[in-house]
């Protein structure tokens, strides 16, 4: 980790799927949660075709996003990406 950068979070570990059905309200909590997977998934297709119609008219050759802010959206270039976290502990075994 960089020097000076506090972490926001910390891993305590990862439940398996079959641990996870024996947890009351598991079903209710998956299947909202599939809904909400699917609409972010389709906002994010619709935004990337506004992401390419905003390059193009900008005739920028970088990444771009944008974000909306009250009735306007602000668009900026994407410098550096988010690296992506390491793998956790196993806590399948505590719902068994």
């Amino acid at each position: 980790m960089a020097e000076g950068i506090t972490p926001k979070t910390k891993t305590l570990g990862r439940i398996e799927k079959d641990a996870l059905k024996k947890i009351p309200g598991w079903s209710d909590y998956l299947s909202k949660a599939t809904a909400l997977t699917k609409a972010r998934a389709e906002a994010e297709d619709a935004k990337d075709k506004i992401r390419d119609l905003i390059k193009k008219a900008l005739k920028h050759d970088g990444e771009i996003d944008f974000v909306m802010e009250g009735d306007k959206a602000r668009v900026f270039e994407v410098l550096e990406r988010k690296e992506r976290g390491r793998q956790s502990e196993d806590l399948s075994s505590m719902f068994r």
